[in-house]
């Protein structure tokens, strides 16, 4: 995906996507975190990465991929990745600006499958 705060970052935690099951307990978010950090967290299995700094008035490309057995996170061209034992299962609901605040998204792709790592941060990648 594609987003833009055309003006200052927020103070807190904005989330742009989200895939769940209608709970907080089985859920992906892509977000910018305090601080302007695009990460992205994960419950079950407890992931909050550390993400990337990202700037007001810039266009952010985010993506995530992932399966039962591993993650990966890329912001702008940079990558984070893990394994994990513990991935969402299953997904009901598909959040689009879930956030507050004024930005614009754009470019929300989604794929059934597991992209590789190397696939999501050539996308991320101007």
């Amino acid at each position: 995906m594609e987003w833009l705060f055309p003006g200052i970052l927020p103070s807190g935690q904005v989330s742009f996507i989200g895939f769940d099951d209608g709970t907080g307990t089985n859920r992906i978010l892509l977000r910018v975190g305090q601080g302007g950090v695009a990460d992205m967290v994960s419950s079950p299995g407890g992931i909050d990465t550390s993400g990337f700094a990202v700037t007001a008035g810039t266009i952010i490309r985010q993506a995530v991929a992932w399966s039962s057995g591993s993650w990966g996170h890329a912001v702008n061209g940079q990558l984070e990745t893990s394994s994990v034992t513990t991935m969402p299962a299953s997904f009901t609901r598909l959040l689009l600006g879930a956030g507050l605040g004024s930005y614009w998204l754009s470019k929300v792709r989604h794929y059934a499958i597991r992209l590789p790592d190397a696939v999501i941060r050539t996308m991320t990648n101007g």
